[in-house]
């Protein structure tokens, strides 16, 4: 990776308020140049050297700001689908969604049949189980990807 990228970066990022920050995912982008510093991809690289660059002038308006967002997802698909990083967090969200949908199905499959006749009562409960089994593996899943060093 040219350590261009990672200085016109912090240029542009110096510029950029705390909710540029924030809007921009700037930590995100910096971990994630510092973790390719070593590897090489050209598509990659010129994603984000055209990400970094869209820094200079950052878009201003909603559409824009989406445009850039999906662009950055993009990098990070391609990221994880070359190298196999992984953006810190992001299993534990992927495994809450999971726990989130079988819970719900499975809570109001089982446990409005042995509970109140109330509907909602049995996917809430359902609910918490599928978050609380969710959050474990993903937890355990994120420590995993840390040991082999796969997380940015």
């Amino acid at each position: 990776m040219k350590s261009s990228i990672q200085q016109d970066f912090e240029k542009y990022a110096e510029r950029l308020s705390e909710t540029g920050h924030r809007t921009y995912k700037t930590d995100v982008i910096k971990s994630l140049i510092a973790k390719l510093k070593n590897d090489e991809d050209q598509e990659i690289e010129s994603d984000l050297e055209e990400l970094v660059g869209q820094l200079a002038d950052p878009p201003r308006e909603r559409a824009e700001q989406r445009a850039f967002k999906r662009s950055l997802d993009a990098i990070q698909d391609k990221v994880k689908k070359v190298f196999g990083y992984a953006e810190k967090g992001s299993l534990k969200a992927k495994y809450i969604g999971i726990g989130i949908t079988f819970g719900l199905v499975f809570g109001a499959a089982i446990f409005n049949q042995t509970g109140p006749n109330d509907p909602g009562s049995g996917a809430g409960a359902g609910m918490v189980i599928g978050i609380v089994i969710a959050i474990i593996a993903g937890a355990s899943e994120e420590k995993k990807a840390e040991k082999k060093g796969l997380l940015y």
